[in-house]
């Protein structure tokens, strides 16, 4: 929360709107740092109203941002899932079983 301004479960969605260089997706236009006002409301990218009027976030141009997540929405989605570390996946048993 201190270091991005948003739950720890709000992480993916966080990079899925400014993006992450490290992983290489570019997240969505205009959104940068005003993704944490947004997110520190409504936590997930699927929770974020369609009308920018129903958001009660103080950010600029919430219109602009609504049509940014509304024309790339499935590209959200996408660097969300990108952004998500995922746990519950078998890999191998031990160091033998690589080779």
């Amino acid at each position: 929360m201190a270091k991005f301004g948003v739950l720890p479960e709000s992480i993916p969605d966080y990079l899925a709107l400014v993006g992450d260089a490290a992983d290489g997706f570019p997240g969505l236009p205009g959104w940068g740092a005003k993704a944490a006002a947004v997110l520190a409301r409504y936590v997930h990218l699927e929770m974020i109203p369609a009308d920018p009027r129903a958001w009660n976030v103080n950010v600029a141009s919430p219109g602009r941002l609504a049509q940014s997540l509304e024309r790339n929405r499935d590209r959200a989605f996408l660097f969300r899932d990108l952004a998500t570390l995922c746990t519950d996946i078998a890999l191998f048993d031990d160091v033998d079983a690589l080779r």
